[in-house]
């Protein structure tokens, strides 16, 4: 029972769930029959007929009978509203845009015509009257491009307008003439921005910038014969700020700063006590140093250049007592500061390229007698930052970085040939960190390791020069080999020694193989001498020839067997001493 019902259960479930998709798949099939195809368009045929037959046939009362020939009377209808509204519609919408945008309108000025009007116009002062503006009106002010005439006919003006007023680009002519006045920049009836302004005759006077009406901010006066008058600054019509003053000839008058449209340095030749020449250019108002000038020393030139508030500023040359030239380049506040060349007494470039506060600082060149030394960054004069250093022929002696005048950093380092040899870390002039020292004859890499005090030490791997072959692998204290390490012979190649170094020499538990690789000891050293537990081998045969305790190379304490010695291993030997631990062994 319990089956049968849930079976059932289960068929009605699968039946509501499956119905939708079954009805869509007959409706589907439905489409696609030729059958049903068929019977669809007999039916649409069938309802076209039927509204055929219902739709109410016209009679001879639905038209107009005009001699031979009849006009349906709706169509008459739709006929005549088209003939009465479409001139209203052309009158009202069309007419006035074709006017304004293809008909200039000629109205008298201030007529009440010109209210709301939009479209291009010709105003004049009276009917037939003279032309007074030609150009655009929108919704009845003057706007956009146009031209403005006088009552005596001549152009006025001739650019573009905003509310009747010049503004933007334009030209404005002298009245009643064909003079040009100025063109450029207007902003509501005034001179402002970018402009050219002439005299009566048509002369150039001033060109550059405007603001109000006034000439304001960069700009230049000319004579009525084309020479330059001032070339500067203005401010609110006048000359103000830094500016050059020239006569008609073209020869300076004045050259700083100007004030109320006068030069605010004045010309001075001062002398000291006995009548000697110290200073001769411009001064300010207080007396000091302003402009262009000339320092002397004891009547000798020793300086020529800018002042500033009675300091050297801005581009100077300077001279030693001699007369010979010491520097040219830039100053501020009294000292070296920008870029600049520094001369030797030879008048040989001493230095090139960036000071800070009358120091190297930057980045520069240094020379000796004409000869490049250094090319790279400085700081209170002397090498900091990346450089390359150059001995007294020329030759690249040092590519890296400095700090305070000293290598410090990665860099590589050359010979007086220019041959590579280190390429590594630098520590006060000194070879400190990880590197890489070269043969320079061979180009060959001698070592590869590290560095402390300009000495190996730490980890590192050297080669002997002579044969190419790896020497010793291992670690290093000041130079020696100390600590665990492998030494190699330098023409088989073959290890003959695996363990602990102290100043050099075999320290600690060790291995100890003959040139051919055969084993001959292995056991305890003490500066290079067997010293405590250790079996010596026989290099042929591998078979024990002495063992137990040795001293100074010498076996002491016997072992015949020396089974206790063949079994012990490393982890157990001695630890390897260094120089603060380590012992001297009696004699």
């Amino acid at each position: 029972m319990r089956g049968g019902l849930i079976g059932r259960t289960a068929r009605r479930l699968s039946h509501i769930l499956t119905a939708p998709v079954q009805v869509a798949l007959r409706k589907a099939k439905r489409m696609v029959s030729p059958e049903s195809f068929s019977s669809k368009v007999l039916s649409d045929v069938r309802k076209g007929i039927n509204q055929k037959k219902n739709k109410k046939e016209r009679t001879i009362q639905d038209y107009f009978s005009l001699g031979h020939y009849y006009v349906l009377k709706r169509l008459a209808y739709v006929i005549l509203m088209a003939a009465a509204v479409l001139p209203v519609l052309y009158l009202k919408l069309l007419h006035p845009i074709l006017i304004s945008h293809f008909f200039t309108k000629t109205m008298v000025v201030n007529a009440p015509e010109m209210i709301g009007y939009t479209g291009k116009v010709e105003l004049l002062a009276q009917e037939e009257g003279t032309l007074l503006f030609k150009g655009k009106l929108e919704e009845g002010r003057i706007n956009g491009k146009g031209q403005l005439y006088t009552y005596g006919g001549s152009l006025l003006y001739e650019g573009n307008f905003e509310m009747e007023a010049y503004s933007g680009e334009g030209e404005l002519y002298y009245e009643d003439t064909d003079v040009l006045c100025y063109k450029g920049t207007f902003l509501l009836n005034q001179y402002d921005g970018q402009g050219l302004f002439y005299d009566e005759q048509g002369n150039l006077v001033y060109q550059g910038d405007f603001k109000n009406g006034l000439y304001e901010g960069n700009g230049t006066l000319y004579f009525a014969n084309g020479q330059e008058e001032y070339v500067g600054t203005f401010v609110k019509g006048e000359k103000e700020g830094k500016g050059t003053l020239y006569d008609e000839e073209g020869n300076v008058l004045a050259k700083g700063t100007f004030e109320d449209g006068e030069p605010a340095l004045q010309a001075a030749v001062l002398s000291d006590e006995e009548g000697n020449l110290v200073y001769e250019g411009t001064v300010n108002k207080d007396g000091k140093y302003e402009g262009e000038g000339k320092l002397y020393a004891d009547g000798a030139l020793a300086y020529e250049g800018d002042f500033v508030d009675g300091k050297k500023e801005g581009s100077g040359t300077e001279y030693d007592e001699a007369g010979n030239l010491a520097y040219e380049g830039d100053f501020v506040n009294g000292e070296k500061e920008g870029l600049g060349t520094a001369y030797d007494e030879e008048g040989n470039p001493a230095y090139e390229g960036e000071f800070v506060k009358g120091k190297y600082g930057g980045e520069g060149k240094l020379y000796e007698k004409g000869i490049l030394l250094y090319d790279g960054g400085m700081a209170e004069g002397e090498y900091d930052g990346a450089g390359k250093s150059y001995d007294e022929n020329g030759t690249l002696v040092y590519d890296g970085t400095y700090v305070q005048g000293k290598k410090e950093g990665t860099g590589k380092a050359y010979d007086e040939k220019g041959a590579l040899v280190y390429d590594g870390s630098f520590v006060s002039d000194q070879y400190d960190g990880a590197g890489k020292l070269y043969d320079p004859e061979k180009g060959l890499l001698i070592y590869d390791g590290n560095f402390a005090q300009g000495m190996y030490q730490g980890e590192g791997k050297l080669t002997d020069a002579g044969t190419g072959m790896l020497l010793y692998d291992g670690e290093f204290y000041k130079g020696q080999y100390s600590g665990t390490g492998k030494l190699y012979h330098t023409t088989t190649g073959n290890l003959i020694y695996d363990g602990g170094f102290l100043k050099g020499n075999y320290y600690g538990f060790g291995k100890l193989w003959d040139e051919a690789g055969n084993l001959i000891y292995k056991g305890d050293f003490v500066n290079g001498k067997y010293y405590g537990h250790g079996i010596r081998y026989e290099a042929s045969t591998g078979q024990i020839l002495e063992a137990g305790q040795f001293k100074n190379g010498v076996l002491t304490v016997p072992d015949p067997f020396g089974t206790q010695y063949e079994e012990e291993d490393e982890e157990e030997s001695p630890e390897v001493e260094t120089e603060e631990t380590q012992v001297e062994p009696e004699s």
